[in-house]
């Protein structure tokens, strides 16, 4: 005879529901791995929406994430792009009313 559905593991392998800390605890695990996973990518120079969009939660959550990381000096904080840096591209050379 089959176990109900309650008592078997799911799809992910975790314990059944009678066994909540242990669900909990391989939850915690499994966040805490992709959450250092996420931080080696962004101090590997990946955006935010990037890894958000590569582990399905927003860019928002990236940045929280990273920002604990930040603040437990595990990595370096990345400088913002100002707003009024200096454009990159070479200005365009006037062209004179008399060239053809």
């Amino acid at each position: 005879m089959a176990l109900p559905i309650d008592n078997q593991p799911d799809l992910l392998g975790l314990p059944p529901r009678e066994s909540l800390p242990a669900r909990r605890r391989a939850e915690r695990e499994f966040r805490e791995a992709r959450d250092r996973l996420i931080a080696i990518r962004y101090a590997g120079g990946e955006t935010l929406q990037a890894l958000g969009d590569s582990f399905g939660i927003t860019g928002e959550r990236v940045r929280q994430i990273i920002e604990g990381f930040v603040a437990a000096g595990a990595i370096p904080r990345r400088e913002r792009a100002s707003a009024q840096a200096p454009a990159r591209r070479r200005p365009a050379e006037p062209r004179s009313l008399l060239q053809s």
